[in-house]
C-alpha cells in the first residue's frame, strides 16, 4: 500500500493483537476502524518506527483513504485531548491516520504520563 502523505510504501507493524500500517518513509500510521484506542490502551507500542523528524507541513496534506481506494477523503477531527493532533479519519469506513508523532502525543509520552507513573511508584512504596 502506498502512503496517504508522501510517496512512501506502508509496512505492516504487529503491536500485540494489533496490526497497523506504517510508513517507511515518513513514520505516519495508518490505523482501521477501532486500532487507535486499542493503541492508546496499550502499555508498550516500541514496534512502531519513530520518525526521524517530525514534518509539520504533512498534518496540512489531505490524503485519500487507502482502504476505500480513493473514494473517502480524510478529514481532518481535532483531538478533544491533544489540540494540536489533527486525525486524520475516513468518513466511510472509519479508518484514522496519525503523522509522525502524534501517537506519542496522544499517548501523551515524553509528557506527564512519566512523572505521574513515577508519583504512584513512589505513592505505593
Amino acid at each position: 500500500m502506498k502512503c496517504v502523505k508522501c510517496e512512501g510504501r506502508m509496512r505492516l507493524k504487529r503491536i500485540g493483537a494489533t496490526a497497523v500500517d506504517q510508513c517507511d518513509t515518513c513514520a505516519g500510521i495508518w490505523l482501521d476502524s477501532g486500532e487507535l484506542a486499542r493503541l492508546l490502551g496499550l502499555k508498550d507500542v516500541s514496534s512502531l518506527e519513530k520518525p526521524r523528524a517530525i514534518d509539520k507541513r504533512a498534518d496540512e496534506k489531505r490524503g485519500s483513504c487507502p482502504r476505500c481506494r480513493g473514494e473517502g477523503k480524510l478529514v481532518q477531527i481535532t483531538s478533544t485531548t491533544v489540540p494540536d493532533v489533527h486525525i486524520d479519519t475516513c468518513p466511510t469506513c472509519g479508518g484514522q491516520w496519525l503523522d509522525a508523532g502524534e501517537l506519542a502525543a496522544l499517548r501523551d509520552e515524553g509528557g506527564l504520563r512519566p512523572l505521574f507513573k513515577l508519583m504512584r511508584k513512589l505513592l505505593e512504596a
